[in-house]
């Protein structure tokens, strides 16, 4: 039972990060065209998201994102998804550009705010406040703010 939850949990959670990638991606979209998405940007965006879901998704295992959804995320889950995001943001340029020929299609400002907006989505989904949380700095770091005599 215990092999079978933690399949399912797996495949939850991959599911979950290639959801938010679709979503991120939806959002950019829609943020760059102030909500009113024109049909050959539709078309285009759609085109392409099958790769941008297979991009993001091989490019998040070497970088072990997927371990990063239901437990706390630190600032190495950070770097990982930061430079997972931005990696597969630079592939899919790469594939988008000069293996489908759409530098001039696909619009640049769309890479950035979807790289801005996955990254925020896949950080925040994992970020929850660690064991000893506390709002004073010092306590977090294990200190007192007594000033030692």
């Amino acid at each position: 039972m215990d092999r079978l939850s933690s399949r399912l949990r797996r495949t939850l959670v991959i599911l979950t990060h290639l959801l938010m990638v679709a979503i991120s991606n939806q959002l950019a979209f829609e943020m760059r065209f102030d909500s009113d998405v024109p049909a050959w940007a539709s078309a285009v965006q759609w085109r392409m998201l099958p790769w941008l879901l297979l991009i993001r998704g091989l490019t998040f295992v070497p970088f072990k994102v997927y371990h990063g959804l239901w437990r706390y995320v630190g600032i190495w889950d950070l770097r990982n998804i930061l430079a997972s995001v931005t990696l597969s943001s630079v592939i899919f340029y790469i594939v988008s550009a000069y293996v489908f020929g759409l530098s001039t299609i696909y619009p640049r400002s769309v890479f950035m705010i979807d790289t801005l907006v996955l990254t925020s989505l896949v950080a925040a989904c994992g970020w929850r406040p660690g064991p000893g949380w506390s709002s004073a700095p010092c306590a977090r770091l294990g200190r007192t703010s007594e000033r030692r005599s």
